[in-house]
């Protein structure tokens, strides 16, 4: 069964290509990801879910759960009544708790790089101890591992839209974190590569 997959953000789709090309390998420029931008433009994209379920197909959303999983949950899962369309649901980190995206990269990064990690979290807690400046969020943390990683001539790599999750240097995505992530992926015959048109 075709599948279309709808993710948040172009790092999401990266992602999602690269575990994919990882779990199935193929031409990652056939996956059909689709980047909504938040969970409420579900109702923007509503053609696309439509489309695909006309033409056989299954729909995946992975989301973010962020602070409140089982609120986001019902509250994505309510638009399939309110737009009448059909799809499975995964919410990052892991199906379970609260988190997002980054937080799932945060518990994939590659252990011999954990330094990098323990000099943020110390630059974090110099920072609480000045409140008049800001903490930097997970964004900023996944950068900063990749800017440390990456030389000059490769600082590009740090984009979103350019990362390689299967750079084993830097990502281990055969960490049993990624295992509920693994089981939604592969718990249908989902076919998640296009045919040529």
């Amino acid at each position: 069964m075709k599948a279309r997959i709808f993710v948040e953000g172009r790092a999401d789709k990266k992602f999602i290509q690269d575990f994919i090309g990882l779990l199935m390998p193929g031409d990652p420029d056939k996956l059909d990801i689709i980047a909504v931008g938040g969970w409420t433009n579900i109702p923007k994209v509503q053609p696309k879910f439509e489309e695909n379920s006309n033409d056989n197909g299954s729909n995946l959303v992975i989301f973010d759960a962020d602070n409140h999983p089982e609120r986001r949950r019902q509250e994505i899962l309510n638009f399939k009544d309110e737009l009448a369309i059909d799809f499975e649901l995964f919410l990052l980190p892991n199906n379970r708790d609260r988190g997002q995206f980054e937080t799932l990269l945060c518990n994939l990064i590659n252990q011999d790089h954990q330094v990098i990690f323990n000099c943020f979290e110390n630059y974090q807690i110099c920072l609480e101890a000045n409140p008049q400046y800001h903490l930097p969020n997970l964004k900023s943390k996944i950068y900063a591992y990749l800017e440390a990683l990456l030389p000059n001539n490769q600082k590009e790599m740090i984009k979103e839209a350019k990362r390689d999750y299967q750079n084993r240097n830097h990502w281990d995505l055969e960490n049993a974190y990624l295992n509920p992530l693994r089981r939604f992926l592969e718990s249908s015959d989902y076919d998640f590569y296009m045919n040529d048109y």
